[in-house]
């Protein structure tokens, strides 16, 4: 899995390169994207996963089985924490169940628990 701290330009860009390599090979797309183009479509933190009273901005793209996990920082102990959870639900969103307005109500200290926000909705 590659890690990339999006706030890094070089990292950012290299990886944009790379990726916009295999789509354009792919022919899913005609042309280089744009940073901010490639920023909202394949790279943009949108998912959080909330550990222990931290939260944790990121997205997970996959291209021919490579990974690529988008952070807004470099923590080494934040990331590997992430990582694990993913390993976890080996790599698959689909594999995390839906949390019920009860089970989130229920939760009585948030700073005790670990769970991931996928659009407005929680996850475990």
């Amino acid at each position: 899995m590659k890690i990339v701290n999006i706030n890094d330009i070089e990292d950012l860009i290299l990886t944009k390169h790379e990726i916009d390599l295999m789509l354009i090979e792919d022919k899913v797309i005609k042309e280089r994207t744009t940073i901010n183009g490639f920023l909202e479509t394949y790279a943009m933190p949108k998912n959080i996963y909330m550990y222990n009273g931290i939260s944790i901005p990121f997205k997970l793209y996959i291209l021919h089985d490579k990974k690529y996990l988008f952070v807004t920082n470099y923590n080494k102990q934040e990331n590997e924490v992430l990582e694990n959870k993913l390993k976890q639900i080996k790599y698959d969103m689909n594999n995390l169940v839906q949390l019920t307005n009860d089970e989130i109500q229920k939760m009585e200290d948030y700073s005790n628990e670990n769970f991931i926000i996928i659009d407005n909705h929680y996850y475990k």
